[in-house]
């Protein structure tokens, strides 16, 4: 399988999914801004294969996508087709390495999955590791604003050794333009940690920033330890997942309901290859 954007192609075989002649197989392509999920399941073995192309420049709302598999002849007995109105509803998440999942040993355990209950069809989660708030101007907040959905920002460690002044451009640069799209902060996290070198004033400028705007906080500063921090002291482990988002559901938990739906477009006769 392979995807596709404007004129690049990236592709990529697995061997570790072995079938034989005469196997049913399910495949799963899930499209979101900045990554495409490939799972295939051998409905005999029960054995998956689940890759994650990611692209931190964004799929954007266009681009074409093609699937492939090569060996023998398959035939497409049944297929379906499901979309999401990912716009306008819902929630976006925009942060970094704490929010795309790093550390979590699956998705599931990671705490945007938590919050969301699984369900996919509630929530965007653009935040890409590493992600900071300066390269986020270009690549991701036009994405944001594109989304329409409420925010919940979890920016700034990666910019965590920037001058107060500059921490706070920073990030006023990107609250700015969305709430002047009209796009509503829901809620902003501090960072994982109190202080980087004893010094708190990143977490208290992300606290004074929601303050004036009337941005709800989570204080992730406070909630998580260190022994929530096991790996490196940055990134959080399964049970820091859960603190995490434990605190984002004190916060805005009233907000997240059962609001959203997923569409199913068409499904193909028996006899469609």
């Amino acid at each position: 399988y392979k995807r596709q954007q404007l004129s690049s192609e990236f592709a990529r075989s697995e061997t570790a999914l072995a079938f034989n002649a005469f196997d049913t197989l399910d495949f799963i392509l899930e499209r979101d801004y900045f990554y495409v999920d490939a799972i295939v399941i051998n409905r005999r073995t029960g054995r998956s294969v689940d890759l994650r192309f990611p692209n931190q420049r964004g799929f954007g709302i266009g681009g074409r996508m093609a699937i492939g598999f090569l060996g023998g002849t398959q035939h497409y007995t049944k297929f379906q087709i499901y979309s999401w109105d990912r716009k306008n509803y819902g929630y976006t998440v925009f942060g970094d390495s704490q929010s795309s999942g790093t550390g979590a040993t699956s998705e599931s355990k990671s705490w945007v999955y938590q919050v969301f209950r699984g369900d996919k069809t509630k929530f965007n989660n653009i935040s890409s590791p590493s992600l900071g708030m300066n390269h986020a101007l270009t690549s991701h907040l036009p994405t944001a604003i594109e989304l329409g959905s409420p925010v919940i920002s979890t920016m700034g460690y990666n910019n965590r050794t920037a001058d107060t002044n500059t921490f706070r451009q920073l990030a006023d640069s990107l609250l700015q333009p969305m709430r002047r799209a009209g796009v509503r902060i829901a809620a902003i996290a501090t960072m994982v940690t109190q202080s980087f070198g004893g010094n708190t004033l990143p977490n208290t400028t992300l606290i004074n920033l929601g303050n004036s705007y009337g941005i709800p906080v989570i204080r992730i500063d406070t909630a998580v330890k260190s022994r929530h921090l096991p790996n490196d002291g940055v990134h959080l482990s399964d049970s820091g997942h859960i603190v995490f988002a434990q605190e984002v559901m004190k916060v805005i938990g009233s907000e997240i309901a059962g609001l959203y739906r997923n569409c199913l477009l068409y499904t193909s006769d028996a006899a469609d290859e």
